[in-house]
């Protein structure tokens, strides 16, 4: 094979997209399992088609773009009845998310073009057609292979899910075949998806060998006694009417009543406010996080700086003391529990950092064992002092990793009360796929850098030290410059929740289901050993039963369910 196509250079500005939008929508409603707004809207195919559109725009920065979709009725169904007649009806899941996914691609502001009577592909060829005459590079993103018979030097298909290209020699390498003769191979293969006859016991390879020897299937039928096997020669005659007729069904009408309109196809960013709108009723998160700001929010990232603070390290219950009158007076303390790095449930606490100030923080001491270390605040004497700050509803928490903390914490007989902040939340329901460490989320959000573990208390013979392996004036910077950064990172993050709309998800379900999980991890969940096995016994029952009814729909008893290859080919 030749070397792989690629797609043009985002941005270029003699390129048209267009999107199958309607086989987009199915593919994802079957590829993406049950999904659901809060208000239960079904959401998988929507959000599924809707992250192909964003990679679309954020990626290819398209020119020109367009969608298309199917129209009301089909020319089709006059030619054959049967075609597409074995289809179950629409689910109402999917009529619901259709509708939806065509509001959000008006509010992107991308023209969605509709024929009566004519099928997505058909609109999709016709704007190729003029695209081509019009001096336009096409890409049509689409995973459907009908489409590939439209694949030439001024068109490729690029499936934008799974980011393939197909430029002519790829559609070759798929079936056999160019691209022109894509047409009558599959007249001749059939769908069985949509009740395309085709020619009974013809596959790809067969068709393939056919159309190179006699060019197209009005040559193979008109050299018919050149075809050497005499049951492909016998079948080829039995159904050379189901043959013309699928060729019919398969042709994409190129004169489809459409009219390229280029200036209605240039792309212009959408709507962005009314895009977050409807990605924060359906609590597309993700989705909100790449959209870009407005135009009045916009702002250059700030280079990040060592956070700079004063620490001091808290050894008597005096000093405690000023710690927890400080944050009653301010209303709110952040606090970061550092541990031995075994689960909450099994750590030990090494010491607990805290700050009411953006520029001040102090650490207290409370499991540092190394060889000569001083005397340290004990736990009674902590739990005394701070116990009422930390059960004090009146009193904002602040944190990374809160429900850790409260795990810890309740294991030594502390609650955490009243409202709290969890960055290490706000930063997953912000953006789920970035990395959500402190260090990472101070440094993206709020263009601080604090320092590692790592960095402070480096190896020693092969083996990482850590926070009680520290000297204590050592500790303290370190620890006090995560408290501090807590602070400033929350205050950051909140004005990002309110900007994307989420506040009320993160403060009444996040926030609030994070307590619960500290509940289930602290106390466990009693599990009915006997049910589970009989239920297993249950299902693997029910799952054969089910593989075997797809291996008998796929009409071959062999079909390895397991495997994505054989799959994609069915």
């Amino acid at each position: 094979m030749t070397r792989p196509t690629e797609l043009p250079p985002p941005g270029s500005p003699d390129v048209l997209y267009l999107v199958d939008l309607s086989g987009y929508v199915f593919r994802a409603y079957h590829a993406i399992g049950p999904l659901a707004a809060a208000n239960g809207e079904p959401t998988n195919a929507t959000l599924g088609t809707t992250t192909m559109l964003q990679k679309l725009v954020n990626d290819k920065k398209p020119v020109y773009l367009g969608v298309a979709m199917e129209g009301a009725g089909n020319f089709r169904d006059a030619i054959d009845s049967r075609y597409k007649a074995t289809r179950p009806p629409r689910p109402q899941e999917l009529t619901v998310q259709m509708k939806r996914t065509k509001e959000i691609v008006d509010a992107f502001r991308i023209p969605a073009i509709q024929v009566p009577q004519f099928e997505a592909d058909d609109v999709i060829a016709a704007l190729v057609k003029q695209a081509r005459d019009a001096g336009l590079f096409v890409v049509v993103a689409s995973a459907d292979k009908d489409l590939m018979q439209m694949v030439d030097d001024r068109c490729v298909m690029w499936d934008a899910m799974r980011d393939r290209v197909y430029g002519p020699p790829e559609v070759e390498h798929k079936f056999g075949v160019p691209p022109s003769m894509v047409r009558d191979l599959l007249a001749l293969v059939g769908d069985s998806s949509d009740n395309v006859p085709g020619v009974p016991g013809i596959g790809v390879k067969t068709a393939a060998e056919l159309l190179l020897q006699h060019g197209s299937l009005d040559g193979i039928y008109a050299n018919l006694e050149k075809v050497k096997r005499p049951k492909t020669r016998e079948s080829l005659v039995t159904h050379e009417a189901d043959a013309k007729i699928s060729r019919e069904l398969v042709t994409l009408r190129e004169d489809a009543p459409v009219t390229l309109d280029r200036e209605a196809l240039k792309y212009d960013g959408g709507d962005i406010p009314l895009l977050r709108s409807i990605f924060t009723e359906l609590g597309f998160t993700r989705q909100i996080s790449l959209l870009p700001r407005e135009a009045a929010n916009l702002r250059t990232p700030a280079k990040a700086t060592e956070i700079q603070a004063t620490y001091r390290t808290i050894g008597t219950t005096a000093d405690l003391e000023t710690i927890a009158e400080a944050a009653r007076q301010k209303k709110t303390v952040s606090m970061i529990v550092h541990t031995t790095p075994e689960e909450a449930m099994r750590c030990a606490i090494i010491g607990i950092a805290f700050s009411t100030s953006p520029t001040e923080a102090a650490y207290v001491p409370l499991g540092h064992r190394y060889l000569g270390a001083p005397k340290q605040i004990t736990w009674a004497d902590f739990a005394k002092v701070m116990g009422p700050v930390l059960e004090d509803e009146s009193i904002r928490k602040v944190g990374h990793d809160m429900k850790r903390a409260d795990v810890v914490l309740r294991q030594k007989g502390l609650t955490l009360r009243g409202e709290a902040f969890d960055s290490m939340l706000a930063s997953y329901l912000l953006d789920p796929e970035v990395t959500h460490d402190l260090v990472n989320v101070a440094e993206r959000e709020a263009a601080l850098k604090i320092p590692m573990l790592e960095t402070v208390a480096p190896k020693q013979r092969g083996k990482q030290q850590t926070l009680e392996d520290l000297p204590i004036e050592e500790a303290t910077p370190f620890a006090g410059a995560w408290a501090a950064a807590a602070l400033r990172v929350a205050e950051r993050m909140q004005e990002r929740l309110d900007e994307n709309g989420v506040t009320s998800l993160f403060e009444t379900l996040e926030m609030p289901l994070s307590l619960v999980l500290a509940d289930l991890e602290r106390v466990g969940v009693m599990v009915d050993t006997h049910a589970l096995v009989t239920l297993g016994e249950v299902m693997s029952k029910e799952l054969a039963a089910l593989e075997d009814k797809a291996r008998e729909a796929a009409g071959h008893r062999e079909l390895n369910l397991a495997s994505p290859k054989q799959l994609e080919t069915i």
